[in-house]
């Protein structure tokens, strides 16, 4: 185990926004007066490691591409690649939930050499019928949008094979939070799934908070959000007061208190532990990159293909899709093609 350790102190695993912070502050530099010079958004698209002592890897993988702004690939490229480094991008145009600008794919890539594309989706088995709801998604929604997306592989004499768990579900906006709560405990208990193997995704925080706190009164979840007594020390308001605020009105106070509310977000992130024994909720932004065996997605009427593509993909063998409002522009194909 100790050897193991040892050899693993040589890999650094970070986002852009926080390698990026904590350079800064390894290099000597006031992040405060950067702030000051350059603005906290626009900073982040300056190079400002020029002209002072960075440490070289000798390898630099960046995930998650298609969020990248090609500036922040070349600020990592110029400075912290070695010479003789080797610097490996990946990326999928149809999880482009943040919807950067791809016209702008050819600058991201320059000088890596050409894209390799997989064809198959690795997450799931190869028999899996997620691989056609895959494809099929891809071709209704994506393929028009993003030209030079590569089509999930699916042979179509393995699509016999029995499943265990793929659902669909219309439910109505005034009484979704229920509905939606007491499905997912009747699936999991009706197919024995292990808590660990279960996450709740949504794209609206809210969203998963509510039905984070149904679940809290019978059982402790793993998050990667504030929850409403972590959202009440942040505003110095109370648990009570936070329930009776629209989503309006709880965004307001969350811009209000936008540092002490990001503190809290990242220390949930840093945090974060797949295999924690509990049952996940998140939001799909913040769950890109990761998967798990069953996945319970809540869509809301606003969510985009992108977005709906890339919760639907996170799950590797079991899915239900909880479609609150039934007015999204996904929800007629996902109903046909599911049920």
């Amino acid at each position: 185990m100790d050897n193991w350790v040892e050899n693993h102190r040589i890999f650094e695993i970070s986002n852009y926004h926080q390698f990026f912070n904590s350079q800064v502050n390894n290099s000597g530099q006031d992040f405060g007066e950067l702030v000051e010079k350059y603005g906290i958004h626009r900073l982040y698209f300056i190079d400002v490691f020029q002209d002072v002592e960075v440490p070289k890897y000798q390898t630099i993988l960046v995930d998650e591409i298609q969020d990248y702004q090609s500036e922040w690939v070349k600020i990592i490229r110029d400075n912290f690649l070695r010479q003789d480094g080797e610097m490996i991008l990946f990326g999928d145009e149809s999880q482009n939930i943040y919807q950067r600008d791809f016209a702008r794919a050819p600058v991201i890539a320059q000088g890596f050499g050409r894209w390799i594309k997989l064809t198959r989706s690795y997450r799931t088995n190869l028999d899996s019928p997620l691989n056609q709801l895959f494809k099929d998604f891809q071709l209704q929604f994506l393929v028009e949008k993003h030209s030079d997306i590569e089509i999930t592989d699916v042979s179509p004499a393995q699509m016999g094979i029995g499943f265990s768990l793929l659902k669909y579900e219309a439910t109505t906006t005034g009484d979704w939070k229920k509905s939606v709560f007491d499905s997912i405990k009747s699936y999991i208990k009706s197919y024995d799934l292990h808590p660990n193997d279960v996450v709740v995704l949504s794209s609206k925080i809210s969203l998963v908070r509510q039905l984070n706190e149904l679940w809290i009164e019978g059982e402790k979840t793993h998050c990667m959000f504030e929850t409403y007594e972590e959202l009440a020390t942040c505003t110095n308001m109370s648990v009570g007061d936070l329930k009776t605020l629209d989503e309006n009105e709880i965004s307001n106070l969350i811009k209000q208190n936008k540092e002490d509310i990001d503190r809290v977000r990242r220390a949930k992130k840093n945090h974060f532990y797949a295999n924690s024994g509990l049952v996940k909720l998140s939001t799909i932004h913040s769950y890109k990159g990761l998967e798990s065996k069953t996945v319970f997605y809540v869509m809301g009427e606003d969510d985009d293909a992108e977005i709906v593509y890339t919760s639907i993909t996170r799950a590797s063998e079991n899915l239900v899709i909880f479609d609150v409002g039934s007015n999204n522009k996904c929800s007629s194909f996902l109903k046909g093609a599911i049920n």
